[in-house]
């Protein structure tokens, strides 16, 4: 080995090192645990960008999202222009805003909050009878039953506490201090200071969220109290809590105004004069977000869809777009596009779901998406709808490949022809043959298989032709049309693609009588030269198919070869369209790939595609999708009889 090659060796071996680390770290930042066999004390109901948390037995973070259950003695965090609303089963509410981290603790005889940097807002519930301690630092909080108190941090590592309702008693090294209903207590090295509020803020509430459609701005309400007269009284937004720049500023005469915003998150207070004691005050800041809230999109089944059946009613796969403030969506079916008549509700969590037992008919569908926080009216997507048509018999399956318009070379047919179809999702066996003739007097291959491809070598050269049908029970379709195809030596089929790209750049008359040299040359040249440039692959299985897991180790997933590729970037989608989810991410080198963990997968429909490498937008790229259907038994279960115990399970690899 050279000395160049040496020095070259260990930065290389470093770099790879340092790659390998990095690829850990996003994979362990970026995944979501779920809460396995833990009592679950309260969940997320709104969130608004990257909130973890943190088990007690654990040292990595996981992130949280709408719905995610709580757990006792949980710490929680939330990142910058981030935060969140949290619903105690105890009816306390807390509210967690931006480069905020807490840890909750609800096993002794009072619950224990202990607050490390930014802000929280704690709101007991009504019937609440137990006091809550907060614990930060040396100091200790006693916050009777039924208060709300908000606490927050500063830059200088001073603490604030402003007493919404109720009482509550802080305990320093310097002794108790009393703290109550719109007072606010400054806790610093100095000491404690207590004061009366004297600018309060009545509405919007802290962490309100204000809803618009579309992109268009909200009207919001800002609601006040004086204690006393001021000079100069104005309120401010701006989009950061410490207010270094001004977004939006006027007169606060009277007790309110009305602003618009866009949508984003902002945070107001108050600022004036006391005329009592000539100092400048302000108000507590409080957050608001004026969030977009528009209805769900439908995206599967697509409107006027068409199914059909023979034997048994389908399952159809339905899918939406998400919500950013929805706790929880309604799919509803109905005969009428007034819903008048409706047949099927399903109250659900995610945004996709496959029903069974819809029978031969027209049916009308919509998704009504719910949010939990104060002032969010539900919202209502438009109306789709599908038929449903029960036929006498199956239709026929549809040849993909092989077919003509691509010969096969022997070397490539002797590993194995991969022989793919289309068909009904009710056919689950699949009856191939292969001949020499069209009529298929003599059959060499007569194979039946339990899926919609079919791999087998072709030993010799010449011209083949091959048809499938397929079989549900005792009932079968009829055989497709029978499709040719060719095997040819490598050097023949290199020879024909050059005969006919000469033959097209060959002016009429010119030199149709070319001389048995110039042949050879041809030929030879057709070997050393590429294939001509154009689109090259193609999905072969599994395409608009049904796949049955049940029994099944694993579903193999085929595509014909990219021509030039290195390599090639898999991916697998549940549902498909615009409402698709990313489940499964590969890179590969070859041009299959067998999927054997079904905790991925789900009944319904599922998409997949594979793009070649090196990838950029005009490097290959094809998807199809298939659908996952399993024992019958498992499509009559209904939503009440499945207990969500975890949240959504986010999967990268």
């Amino acid at each position: 080995m050279s000395p160049l090659s040496k020095e070259w060796q260990y930065p290389a071996i470093m770099g790879a090192v340092a790659i390998f680390f990095l690829l850990l770290f996003y994979l362990d930042y970026s995944r979501t645990i779920d809460i396995g066999n833990r009592e679950a004390i309260g969940y997320i109901t709104y969130k608004n960008n990257r909130v973890q948390r943190k088990f007690e037995d654990q040292v990595v973070w996981s992130n949280l999202e709408n719905n995610s259950a709580l757990t006792n003695r949980d710490t929680i965090r939330s990142e910058n222009l981030s935060d969140a609303v949290i619903h105690l089963n105890d009816g306390t509410i807390i509210k967690i805003d931006e480069n905020s981290m807490f840890f909750l603790d609800l096993s002794g005889a009072k619950p224990k909050l202990s607050f490390h940097t930014g802000a929280v807002q704690i709101q007991q519930g009504e019937d609440g009878q137990t006091e809550l301690v907060i614990q930060t630092g040396d100091r200790t909080i006693n916050v009777a039953s039924g208060s709300d108190l908000k606490i927050e941090s500063s830059t200088d590592e001073e603490l604030s506490l402003i007493m919404q309702k109720g009482n509550a008693s802080i305990q320093t090294k310097d002794g108790t201090h009393a703290l109550g209903a719109d007072q606010r207590a400054r806790l610093s090295d100095e000491g404690v200071t207590v004061r009366e509020v004297k600018l309060k803020l009545v509405e919007p509430a802290n962490q309100s969220v204000v809803p618009v459609q579309n992109a268009g701005s909200g009207r919001v309400p800002l609601r006040w109290q004086l204690r006393e007269k001021f000079t100069g009284l104005k309120y401010e937004v701006s989009r950061s809590r410490g207010f270094e720049k001004i977004e939006k500023s006027g007169a606060a005469g009277g007790s309110g105004a009305e602003i618009s915003m866009p949508p984003g998150n902002y945070y107001w207070r108050l600022t004036g004069k006391s005329q009592t004691s000539g100092i400048i005050e302000y108000s507590e800041v409080r957050k608001l977000s004026v969030v977009k809230n528009t209805p769900v999109r439908l995206t599967t089944p697509a409107n006027g869809t068409r199914m059909s059946y023979v034997l048994a009613p389908p399952l159809v796969g339905f899918a939406w777009s998400r919500n950013d403030l929805a706790n929880q969506y309604i799919l509803e079916i109905a005969e009428d596009a007034g819903f008048q008549k409706e047949l099927k509700s399903y109250p659900l969590k995610t945004n996709s779901y496959s029903v069974s037992g819809l029978d031969a008919g027209r049916y009308f569908w919509r998704v009504r998406s719910k949010s939990l926080a104060p002032g969010v009216a539900d919202q209502v997507s438009g109306v789709s709808n599908l038929t449903i048509v029960q036929k006498e018999n199956f239709d026929v399956p549809q040849p993909g490949a092989p077919t003509a318009g691509a010969p096969l070379a022997k070397e490539d047919a002797q590993e194995g022809v991969t022989f793919a179809w289309r068909a009904p999702p009710e056919l689950n066996l699949f009856q191939v043959q292969i001949s020499r003739d069209p009529s298929f007097q003599t059959v060499i291959v007569d194979k039946e298989v339990s899926r919609s491809y079919f791999e087998n070598p072709v030993s010799q050269t010449g011209v083949y032709y091959w048809r499938v049908r397929g079989r549900s029970g005792d009932k079968q379709s009829s055989f497709s049309s029978s499709t040719r195809f060719e095997v040819l030596e490598r050097s023949e089929i290199a020879a024909r693609q050059a005969g006919k790209k000469e033959a097209a750049a060959e002016p009429a008359g010119g030199a149709a009588d070319a001389t048995t040299l110039a042949a050879r040359e041809r030929e030879e040249s057709a070997r050393k030269t590429p294939t001509p440039a154009g689109p090259t692959m193609k999905a072969i299985a599994p395409v608009n198919s049904k796949v049955n897991v049940s029994g099944a180790r694993s579903i193999g997933f085929r595509w014909k070869a990219a021509r030039g590729a290195r390599g090639y970037r898999f991916r697998l989608y549940r549902g498909a369209g615009g409402g698709r989810k990313l489940v499964l991410e590969k890179n590969l080198n070859q041009t299959k790939y067998v999927l054997s963990d079904f905790s991925k997968l789900d009944v319904g429909t599922f998409s997949w595609e594979v793009q070649a490498k090196p990838l950029s937008n005009a490097s290959e790229k094809i998807s199809a999708r298939f659908t996952i259907t399993t024992d019958s038994r498992l499509n009559d279960l209904r939503p009440e009889d499945i207990e969500f115990i975890s949240p959504d399970t986010i999967y990268k690899e």
